[in-house]
């Protein structure tokens, strides 16, 4: 635990100062939310002369060349933006607040500028705009209609909690896609270093033996020879394979054919459906909570998924919507989307519960998510332990079969 200085208002707008231990300026920050204080900054403590600890020095001095932010950050921000609206804090104040308390300059420069434009009378939403890097359509749109119906901290709590999921996710499936990673890596290494020092070796043997190879041992003879000799022309394929495809994907029809079939690939394809499911609804039952028209909710919610196909579907969809047709039925149409997604959508749309009947089937996939992920890596196992079995083998039989044949050829002499 790290101590931290922090400045802070009380709900008399009284300025108070103090120092707090916590995992890290979040941590502190909520804490101080907890007891009523609206932080305005908050520190690492300084050391015994008066300068700050070396890893909150050198964090400082990266962030000042560093253009990114991290997701963290903005939930963060828009969860005590809501807290501040909520309190009855003026926007512009709040908004001042938190450029001042975050420790990201590149962040503390948006949110500066987003002041410089309500001042110039644009609304939270139009300034938030004039950053897309940073503020997606669902957080714009989001936003407006907060503005609009009167409840912002409702919606910027909606974000904070969107955003916060998207960050789990992700978190999750690096973890569970640690130990893969790792095997495949190691398998890779073993074989680059067997048919680059070890296969020669033993290929020296049976050359001088003069004796005819078996297909195994031509295989691994030959690429040994190719690993050794032409590496380079493994390394040109490998980054002008890695260049064309990054090319490709630039296109439409490219996106669209490695998005499709992404969706095809086994054990990660239903899981890519799964998450992309389980994002759409969500996305959609916010907006529409929101509310923000159909149309409108449809064409923000396809931007969502991360996937050019599945995007140009519900694109589809909402053609035929404007066109008249029913939002479940154009869904069942497309043949994309699950049953239990439109049959649903179908109830809601007939019952007039449509957010509830959806905050259910987001909890499900969230749920189904949640364990696919936990159960990715053994599901991956048998994937991996064929893989490195086969591997062994066919060096095995490579190496082995010509000296079973030497020990023959000496036999008989």
């Amino acid at each position: 635990m790290a101590v931290f200085s922090y400045k802070a208002r009380d709900a008399a707008g009284k300025i108070i100062t103090g120092k707090l231990e916590g995992k890290d300026p979040s941590a502190v920050a909520d804490e101080l939310g907890g007891k009523g204080f609206f932080p305005i900054s908050i520190t690492a403590s300084t050391s015994a002369d008066g300068s700050p600890p070396l890893g909150v020095w050198l964090n400082r001095q990266s962030l000042q060349f560093k253009k990114t932010l991290n997701p963290k950050e903005l939930i963060y921000f828009s969860r005590q933006l809501g807290t501040l609206y909520g309190a009855g804090i003026p926007l512009l104040n709040g908004l001042s607040v938190l450029a001042e308390q975050t420790t990201n300059p590149y962040f503390q420069k948006i949110i500066s500028g987003v002041v410089e434009q309500i001042k110039e009378g644009k609304t939270l939403s139009a300034a938030l705009s004039a950053y897309p890097k940073i503020f997606s359509d669902i957080y714009i749109n989001m936003i407006e209609s907060g503005e609009s119906s009167g409840s912002l901290e409702q919606v910027c709590e909606r974000l904070a909690n969107h955003l916060d999921y998207e960050v789990k996710i992700r978190a999750d499936i690096k973890a569970a896609t640690r130990y893969p990673k790792i095997v495949v890596i190691a398998i890779l290494s073993a074989f680059v270093l067997a048919v680059t020092f070890i296969i020669p070796k033993f290929m020296g043997i049976f050359k001088s033996a003069k004796m005819d190879l078996p297909l195994p041992s031509k295989i691994l003879m030959y690429t040994s020879i190719y690993f050794t000799q032409y590496w380079y022309y493994l390394a040109l394929g490998a980054a002008g394979s890695w260049i064309g495809l990054k090319l490709i994907l630039r296109t439409p029809k490219g996106r669209l054919f490695w998005d499709e079939w992404k969706l095809k690939v086994p054990i990660f394809g239903p899981l890519f459906m799964k998450i992309f499911m389980s994002r759409f609804i969500r996305t959609f039952v916010s907006l529409n909570q929101s509310g923000i028209p159909i149309l409108t909710t449809l064409d923000i919610s396809a931007k969502t998924f991360g996937n050019a196909f599945l995007t140009q579907v519900v694109q589809t969809i909402k053609e035929g919507v404007k066109e008249g047709a029913d939002l479940w039925e154009r869904m069942r149409n497309s043949k994309v989307f699950p049953p239990l997604v439109y049959h649903m959508f179908a109830i809601g749309e007939s019952s007039g519960t449509m957010d509830r009947i959806l905050g259910k089937i987001s909890d499900y996939y969230d749920r189904e998510v949640d364990y696919s992920i936990k159960n990715l890596t053994t599901m991956i196992e048998p994937v991996l332990i064929v893989s490195m079995g086969a591997m062994v083998l066919f060096i095995a039989l490579g190496v082995f079969m010509p000296m079973w044949d030497m020990t023959k050829l000496a036999r008989q002499r």
